[in-house]
Parts: C-alpha cells; structure tokens; sequence
C-alpha cells in the first residue's frame, strides 16, 4: 500500500478529473470498483471470487460508451491497472483463501463528487449496499 501522502495525491487527482470530467482512467478506475462492489454485494458480502470479478467478465462494463464499445488498447492492462490503484488505494485487497483468490472492499470511494456513488449504486443495480465493520 503507498504512504498517506501518495495516496492523498492520487485522491485529489482522481476527484479534479471527476470535476472537469476528463481522464477515462478514472472513470475505468471507479466502474472497476462498482463492478467488484457489486459482486460483493450480490453476496452480501465484504468480499467476492476473484473471478466474479476478472477483467473478462467486466470489460464490456468498464468500456461502455468509450471507443464504440471495443478499446483501441490493451483493454486488460488497462483494468488490472485499475484495480492495483484502487489496492495500492487501499479501496479493496487481494487475498489467497483454500487456494482461491478473492477481493475484499475495504471503503468506498471518497474522491467522487456528491451523489455519484447513488449514481453507480443504481447504474449498476446494486440492491444491498456493502455494511464496512
């Protein structure tokens, strides 16, 4: 995980790119969180397969409505660079369980603007909102 004064600095970066709406890393940085939040809380969970959430299964949700739909890049690299952000973050974690990897939420995220984690909440049909302890 990166020091506080790292993680600061990605932090104001992420939210002046929500304001002026450029970066699309940023946005694929957070449809990639929502995309494993919501596989957390299909099972009503702190934590979800890895493979529920693999950058296959979540490519066609990251991607939507850029670049018609299919990227003009290494679309993989692109996701797996997100979720390192949001690990070394400290917004989810890896972990290996009986030889199977998971992904656990840790926080929301706290770079976005008001009332866009309600948007992605509903953009994503995500019905029971993820309980931190």
């Amino acid at each position: 995980m990166w020091s506080n004064e790292k993680i600061e600095k990605q932090r104001e970066y992420f939210k002046e790119q929500r304001t002026t709406k450029m970066g699309k890393f940023t946005e694929f940085t957070v449809r990639t969180y929502y995309c494993i939040y919501k596989s957390c809380a299909l099972n009503n969970k702190q934590y979800c397969l890895g493979s529920d959430a693999s950058s296959y299964k979540i490519n066609k949700i990251i991607y939507e409505g850029f670049y018609g739909g299919v990227p003009d890049h290494d679309n993989k690299n692109v996701i797996d660079d997100c979720k390192k952000k949001l690990k070394e973050m400290g917004y989810i974690k890896f972990k290996k369980e009986n030889n199977v990897w998971l992904i656990y939420v840790i926080k929301n995220l706290d770079f976005l603007l008001p009332g866009e984690h309600e948007f992605y909440i509903e953009k994503f049909g995500i019905e029971h909102e993820i309980q931190f302890f």
